[in-house]
């Protein structure tokens, strides 16, 4: 018969194969160079990504964005396609997490992608709707003299080895101008596909949170910047995509297992953009571009700045032990040893 002892023998075991033991190999995880450089290149197929969507969002006139362009022609596609692709990745502003992910800037000139957009309507698009003249309302649609955007990546946690005395490089840098940035060690409770995602949900809480505090600024007695956007949906897509290239100012990680991410713009950019929205689409009398200047006098900000945050959530999920091989074996062995417990209670 099976004393109580080994009963509680058996479940100090269990735990202690399912709980320390991951953690211990969680701490000794290593990266290869080459996993950093696959890790390294998904970041910056991201900032092509991100940049993509910036792009094809900027409005050439009231009914059409310069996605709907490219879509003319398989040609239009491809050129553009091939011009996203050799924009400059900055590389003195690429940042390594020690969870192994990796963050990438990419960034051009507006007036480049104007220049791009024309050459290819010039050598491929043969219809009427758009002339090369067309183009120049972008730099309508926007204050930005240049468009900057952010990529990130986090290694497979398949990509990880957990032997470490034969390897003596735990995170080389790519080259002398990367940056390498420390975590708060509540982070590596986490993986880093998990961190990425808690700043992802961050993100988006700070431009949602700035969307509240721009569209809530009075332009007269009765009506607010939220009543002017609404009024036209070309004008609600432009100042949408105008917020979404607000830049970041800060990211930061706490030592509580929280990303606050900073976005900041100044009054003056907003009403700037909103004029220069309201000459190029509204065509109403509700309001004028001097409406706008009511703002700078109904607040005493000068800057508007929002915070947003982020945590790790048990939807977004994805923490390496039920990931990599070695840990499914581990919970194998372990859920074996609850079945053998069950059986000696159920004896007992």
């Amino acid at each position: 018969m099976v004393k109580k002892n080994d009963i509680s023998v058996l479940f100090v075991v269990f735990f202690a194969l399912l709980v320390p033991v991951a953690a211990r190999e969680k701490q000794a995880l290593v990266v290869l160079p080459h996993h950093q450089l696959m890790a390294k290149r998904a970041a910056e197929l991201d900032a092509y990504r991100n940049m993509a969507e910036r792009i094809l969002g900027f409005s050439i006139n009231s009914d059409t964005k310069v996605r709907d362009f490219v879509g003319e022609s398989d040609n239009i596609a491809i050129d553009i396609d091939h011009f996203i692709k050799g924009i400059k990745i900055d590389d003195s502003q690429t940042v390594w997490y020690d969870d192994g992910s990796c963050e990438v800037v990419a960034k051009v000139k507006l007036s480049e992608v104007v220049k791009q957009l024309k050459t290819s309507n010039d050598k491929y698009y043969q219809g009427k709707k758009y002339s090369t003249t067309d183009f120049e309302s972008i730099y309508a649609s926007t204050t930005e003299k240049e468009i900057i955007v952010y990529g990130s990546a986090a290694i497979r946690p398949d990509s990880y080895i957990t032997q470490i005395q034969n390897y003596n490089i735990i995170m080389p840098m790519m080259n002398s101008r990367s940056k390498i940035q420390t975590l708060p060690t509540v982070w590596n409770q986490h993986s880093a596909r998990q961190r990425l995602q808690a700043r992802r949900v961050a993100t988006a809480d700070a431009y949602r949170k700035l969307a509240e505090q721009l569209y809530g600024l009075r332009l007269t007695a009765k009506t607010t910047v939220k009543d002017f956007v609404e009024s036209n949906d070309i004008i609600g897509t432009t100042m949408g995509a105008y917020l979404k290239g607000v830049r970041i100012d800060e990211v930061r990680y706490q030592n509580d297992g929280i990303v606050e991410v900073q976005v900041s713009v100044t009054v003056s950019q907003v009403i700037k953009t909103l004029k220069t929205v309201c000459d190029q689409y509204y065509d109403g009398s509700e309001w004028t571009t001097k409406d706008f200047e009511e703002i700078q006098r109904s607040t005493n900000r000068r800057i508007i700045t929002v915070l947003g945050m982020g945590a790790v959530t048990d939807e977004y999920k994805d923490n390496m032990i039920y990931d990599s091989e070695i840990f499914k074996n581990r919970i194998k062995t372990s859920t074996t040893l609850i079945e053998e417990t069950a059986e000696v209670i159920e004896i007992l």
